[in-house]
């Protein structure tokens, strides 16, 4: 006689299923991890994912220039540039934010996540940035394994819920751009979870932390109506929205208000018309455009989100009751979430994206995949690695991070996948630094291939000392240097001299004498 404990055998054809999604779920979390990867930096960290500009990093309070923060060449920058001065000014009191943040009144109403990185933080602003960078990243990774618990991966459904929206243009953007979308998702996520087992007022307190997180989450508090009474829904609303409350007007105390936040309204359905309008009118006009297709995807994922808990009202439903509020903010945004691509909307509507995923019926996987299009735009912000102009190669050694960058002289840094490489047109210098905290840093030892376009003589020299010299043509002659001194400062400049001779491209004007392939480190 079986005992009452004992589960059924399992066939198998399900345990191989089981295993299947497993190792799908590997793969995706192996896909999005080498992607992410690219954005790491060993002397950096994660600070490429601030997206800092030059042109704002010279208004940013003194820790962005003072601190081993990236800071991009390009103006390239992103919101996060803005919420990580927030974390290293937490109370707001410092004059200079209302020069350093575009739109302060704004920002810090999403204090709790500069919070959490202040608080890591605590007082070291080097460390500060680095907790607000590695944020998201964090939460990507807490999202993930939550979202296991909704959907476990023993069907081909669940795989569609769970890639889909992992890798969703608003979750990957939250993570690329290290806004607060995802943090606030996580937290909603958690309060979902928490409602589950009937715990009204921590799930309110939840909700509060999800609404200082992204003030959008108050439309989650709709799920309270699970309340069983009148008077739990009164007091848990108020943990909702009273510590929200308070905080802004703090804010408003501090900084004036935005006079264009009106703008992010608009009359019902005219903004997601003018949208789609605009994302059909591109593909026609350009039907070999990816990114094109990419955002027709995503927004056709969005209406059929939003169409589907039209369709389908089940009032009761927790689940339908977080996803119907954003659905009522989809109608009436204005023309500003919906510009440039991906779109803020794609961040703004994740608990709609995933109020989906619960409730959509695990026998119409097409629907499911209708629903989750927009991976296409996931894909493409995952693949948006940083690409530095100047830096040849970069690499983290035991005595610290090292990198080789062009300076003066150079055309600039060119990649094929497989090398990368740099043309002179007879004098340039590379900078090779090394990023230690120490008086007499080690000395850098480097291996490259040195190419001429025609054929020429050669001399590399530190200061009046010449390390190398010789003649070099194509295919080229390996150049090692060994221990390369290094400054007080952890540098060193190399200067790259021939006299010729030079080619001058027809096409450009460019003038190439010689180029460094492939810089190593030994």
């Amino acid at each position: 006689m079986d005992s009452p404990s004992s589960s059924p055998s399992r066939s198998p054809r399900q345990v191989l299923g089981r295993i299947g999604g497993w190792v799908v779920i590997a793969l995706a979390v192996a896909y999005g991890s080498l992607h992410l990867a690219e954005f790491h930096h060993p002397a950096w960290g994660f600070t490429r994912l601030l997206q800092i500009s030059p042109s704002w990093s010279k208004k940013a309070v003194p820790e962005i220039r003072s601190t081993d923060t990236y800071i991009y060449r390009e103006e390239a920058g992103y919101d996060g540039q803005f919420y990580v001065q927030l974390a290293l000014r937490p109370s707001l009191q410092d004059p200079a934010l209302h020069t350093a943040v575009d739109i302060p009144s704004m920002r810090a109403q999403r204090i709790l996540a500069p919070w959490m990185a202040a608080i890591i933080g605590a007082g070291d602003g080097n460390r500060t940035l680095r907790a607000y960078a590695w944020l998201n990243v964090v939460c990507w990774i807490g999202l993930g394994i939550l979202l296991l618990r909704l959907f476990p991966p023993h069907s081909s459904a669940n795989l569609i819920a769970w890639i889909g929206l992992m890798f969703s243009a608003g979750a990957t953007t939250s993570v690329v751009y290290a806004l607060t979308d995802l943090p606030a998702l996580l937290l909603i996520v958690i309060s979902m979870l928490v409602l589950g087992r009937h715990r009204f007022k921590t799930t309110a307190g939840i909700l509060a932390a999800a609404c200082l997180t992204r003030e959008t989450s108050v439309l989650a508090g709709l799920t309270l109506w699970q309340a069983p009474s009148w008077r739990q829904r009164i007091v848990s609303g108020l943990i909702v929205v009273v510590p929200m409350a308070a905080w802004f007007l703090y804010v408003r105390s501090v900084f004036p208000p935005n006079p264009n936040s009106l703008q992010n309204f608009a009359v019902p359905f005219s903004s997601l018309m003018e949208k789609l309008r605009a994302t059909f009118a591109a593909v026609i006009n350009s039907p070999h455009d990816h990114l094109a297709w990419a955002g027709l995807g995503a927004i056709v994922g969005i209406g059929v989100q939003a169409g589907w808990l039209i369709a389908r009202p089940q009032p009761r439903n927790p689940w339908w009751q977080l996803g119907i509020g954003y659905v009522a903010l989809l109608i009436i945004l204005g023309p500003p979430t919906f510009a440039g691509f991906p779109g803020a909307i794609t961040r703004l509507l994740l608990p709609l994206h995933l109020a989906f995923n619960v409730l959509a019926p695990r026998t119409r996987p097409g629907l499911l995949l209708m629903g989750n299009l927009s991976i296409f735009v996931g894909a493409y912000m995952l693949n948006l690695g940083p690409i530095d102009t100047r830096e040849l190669n970069h690499a983290r050694q035991p005595e610290g991070p090292v990198m080789v960058q062009v300076a003066q002289g150079w055309n600039g840094v060119e990649r094929d996948g497989k090398h990368t490489w740099a043309w002179s047109g007879g004098e340039g210098q590379l900078l090779v630094k090394r990023f230690a905290d120490q008086p007499d840093p080690p000395p850098v030892s480097l291996i490259f291939t040195l190419v001429g376009e025609v054929g020429c003589d050669v001399t590399i020299s530190r200061q009046d000392e010449v390390l190398w010299a010789g003649y070099t043509e194509k295919p080229g002659v390996t150049v090692t240097l060994e221990n390369i001194p290094l400054d007080a400062a952890g540098e060193a400049h190399l200067k790259f001299h021939t006299n010729g001779p030079v080619r001058v491209e027809a096409n450009s004007g460019r003038r190439l004498a010689f180029a460094v392939y492939n810089v190593l480190f030994r």
